[in-house]
């Protein structure tokens, strides 16, 4: 069992890419996180015992030079697709 959800979320995904990888000459379902590529980024989700859900962004740019260190932190700009909802045609669904 994966001791972070970082390293479960890796795990996830590199699942998706080899489950791809091996099925490249045949025709098979896309997997999750072809879909969600597929919708300029959302929310990746599996199921089971060990279930989890993050965030998939895309389209991800640095933006004003590098990383700039400051009394707080590490400053970075990015530019990113906004997910799904917030792309929504319905206000009150992209308020919510």
């Amino acid at each position: 069992m994966p001791s972070s959800t970082t390293r479960a979320s890796i795990n996830a995904i590199h699942d998706d890419l080899l489950q791809k990888w091996e099925a490249k000459l045949q025709r098979s379902k896309m997997t999750e996180l072809e879909k969600i590529l597929e919708q300029n980024g959302g929310l990746y989700r599996t199921s089971g015992r060990d279930s989890l859900f993050f965030q998939v962004y895309t389209n991800v740019e640095f933006l004003a030079g590098p990383p700039e260190a400051d009394r707080n932190g590490v400053v970075v700009t990015l530019v990113i697709d906004a997910p799904p909802a917030a792309r929504d045609k319905d206000a009150k669904k992209r308020f919510a």
